[in-house]
């Protein structure tokens, strides 16, 4: 599946709306990682299984000091809230092994950690989620290198980078 989204890609078709996702493998697949090209990072490619480790997507881009950095995705599909007995403590977790547990970078054929966690929902983060997940990350670093971005953010970044 994901061949078939950088084929779509290079022959420019849009990738899908956010609303069409079928579940959290086809909001990644068929949304996150065409975007994710479109918007110019390099070596973009999905990892979700058993040795994730808080990482669904793996990608990169070349710092201004010509170095490489890191990024991994957790991906979610529909809404996630701050209400008792929510995910979060799952996305904490997550969000913690992401950047404990390295990952083996098969471009450069060596083990590298990631610098920044972008947690992208299909929904929306309801009531105080946000707020939930950074005071549940006790690690202050962790906490300045996690971006969250929404159904709402990634449709807007879709109509910009599908023209």
């Amino acid at each position: 599946k994901e061949i078939e989204g950088a084929v779509e890609l290079s022959l420019g078709s849009p990738f899908k709306e956010v609303s069409d996702a079928e579940n959290e493998a086809d909001f990644a697949i068929s949304i996150l990682v065409p975007l994710l090209r479109k918007m110019g990072f390099s070596n973009v490619r999905y990892s979700h299984g058993r040795k994730e480790y808080g990482k669904d997507i793996i990608f990169s881009r070349r710092t201004e000091f010509d170095e490489y950095e890191y990024w991994g995705v957790q991906a979610k599909f529909g809404d996630v809230s701050g209400e008792v007995n929510s995910e979060i403590d799952t996305l904490v977790g997550q969000a913690e092994d992401a950047f404990k547990m390295p990952f083996y970078d098969v471009y450069s054929r060596s083990r590298q950690s990631i610098s920044k966690l972008l947690i992208a929902i299909s929904g929306k983060f309801t009531e105080n989620a946000v707020e939930k997940i950074c005071e549940k990350i006790e690690s202050y670093p962790l906490k300045n290198n996690i971006v969250f971005v929404d159904g709402e953010k990634i449709r807007t970044l879709a109509e910009r980078f599908r023209r």
